[in-house]
């Protein structure tokens, strides 16, 4: 099993503990579009941003290569379907927006960015969001080493045969926890799936004793978990 297809063993757990999105960076994400758009969300999962993209009013299609994490998605109004980033199951021109939440690192970049392109309307665009962690805050950054953190984080090529008008900007976000959602959080993660058994008891020990032990965290029963939402947004060149 590859750290991508990972995630489908703990699909449950990921849906309830994975941070969602910011509406204001999913709406800065498809460029403030007013208007319903066709939206392919690559790397979909269990549908986090897809309930976003649908909440806007879009007609969202959920592309994920795992069958397992498409099928704890619930979001009415979108389709989902097997397929990859590399592979992508639709005609020419089909989509007004391509997006994707925490799967751009994923891709085969050589073989995904043409058919991104390929897929998108004339004028269509691309996006691109990531939840980081905000370890500006000290227990969060002790929190990331404890995991010993290994994302990619918020990086995207720069396409120029295919994608003008790379922009960049990030939004605050904060996800409400107790211990145990914390340590759920921690499990979800692909380096700590990917563990051996004996790496996996001891990382899940060390998120407990942190917030056991923590002076930010002793004895509080829930606390909020700071993020930075990085979006990444391009359009296609004509």
């Amino acid at each position: 099993m590859d750290r991508a297809r990972s995630f489908g063993t703990v699909a449950t757990t990921y849906a309830a503990v994975r941070p969602t999105y910011p509406v204001e960076a999913v709406q800065w994400a498809l460029f403030d579009a007013k208007a319903p758009k066709r939206v392919v969300d690559l790397g979909a999962g269990t549908g986090k941003l897809t309930s976003i993209v649908a909440g806007l009013g879009h007609d969202v299609l959920a592309v994920d290569p795992d069958e397992a994490m498409l099928a704890t998605l619930s979001v009415r109004c979108a389709q989902a379907v097997v397929g990859s980033a590399e592979e992508i199951p639709l005609p020419d021109n089909a989509a007004d927006a391509v997006i994707g939440g925490q799967s751009y690192h994923w891709f085969d970049h050589a073989l995904s960015t043409p058919e991104i392109a390929r897929v998108l309307k004339p004028k269509g665009t691309v996006a691109w969001l990531w939840n980081e962690r905000d370890e500006r805050v000290a227990w969060v950054a002790d929190l990331g080493r404890i995991m010993r953190s290994e994302d990619a984080g918020a990086q995207v090529l720069d396409e120029p045969g295919h994608f003008s008008h790379f922009e960049r900007l990030d939004f605050p976000h904060e996800q409400r926890m107790d211990v145990e959602s914390l340590v759920a959080l921690a499990a979800s993660r692909s380096y700590v799936i990917m563990a051996t058994p004996e790496q996996r008891v001891a990382t899940l020990d060390g998120v407990r004793e942190l917030a056991a032990t923590h002076p930010d965290l002793k004895g509080r029963t829930e606390f909020d978990l700071p993020y930075r939402t990085a979006v990444f947004r391009a359009k296609l060149r004509n």
